[in-house]
């Protein structure tokens, strides 16, 4: 894959510098710098990480995890209509406290895939729209206006649902 940007230490001013490429949308490249430098700062305070989205509902969290296509995010939208509050819908990091499993949402955009959009037609998607992926990206916080709950970017873990896909 081509570089968009160079990181370089700067020992004078003990600081990095980022250089982006000309070609490059330096305001989704440096978010992507920040939800690396937090996925390093979780790692390193052993996280473990999960592609996975997580809703809660009265401190309650629920993990929901499955194979590509299987309906993490189709499950994470109904749970949203049904009252829950959104965590991640990508990326799950989880750690072990003297409570239990304690779930951290990593904010990154939402996609969507038609088959989804078709079963929450009163959502209005106006996010951006992949020709690769064939999704529309909404922001965390876009997606929970149009499904009026809150973003919460922590959960203890109760409890996993394993969408699986049918082919019906």
């Amino acid at each position: 894959s081509n570089p968009i940007m160079y990181l370089s230490y700067d020992d004078q001013f003990r600081h990095y510098l980022v250089y982006f490429l000309p070609h490059v949308d330096r305001n989704r490249s440096f978010m992507r710098l920040v939800r690396n430098l937090i996925l390093n700062q979780l790692q390193c305070r052993n996280f473990i990480f999960l592609h996975a989205a997580c809703v809660s509902f009265l401190e309650i969290g629920v993990g929901i995890i499955g194979d590509r296509m299987a309906g993490k995010t189709t499950t994470c939208l109904s749970l949203l209509s049904k009252g829950f509050a959104f965590t991640t819908n990508d990326k799950l990091a989880v750690t072990v406290t003297p409570q239990g499993p304690e779930a951290i949402g990593i904010p990154v955009s939402i996609g969507i895939r038609q088959g989804t959009r078709e079963l929450f037609p009163n959502i209005h998607y106006t996010g951006e729209w992949s020709s690769e992926t064939d999704k529309i990206y909404l922001t965390p916080q876009c997606l929970c206006e149009q499904f009026h709950t809150d973003i919460r970017s922590c959960a203890m873990l109760r409890l996993f649902l394993l969408p699986v896909r049918s082919e019906e």
